[in-house]
């Protein structure tokens, strides 16, 4: 089943973090602004843009992702 991409508010992603089936948190931000970055989040799994399509199969798909990026 194909899904499409939605924005969220911090608050929200704070709700789904709290709730029963939290969302693995992508960060995939480009690589100089994750260099550049004093924070992260806690637990997040780091893919580059560029390796996102080749990398796709080792994320789970029975939990909810969200990703992050600037």
């Amino acid at each position: 089943m194909a899904h499409t991409a939605q924005r969220i508010s911090v608050a929200r992603l704070r709700d789904l973090l709290q709730g029963p089936n939290p969302p693995l948190i992508l960060d995939v931000r480009s690589d100089h602004a994750y260099e550049a970055a004093t924070e992260h989040i806690p637990g997040d799994v780091r893919i580059s843009p560029r390796a996102l399509d080749e990398r796709m199969g080792e994320l789970p798909r029975n939990r909810p992702l969200v990703a992050y990026c600037t």
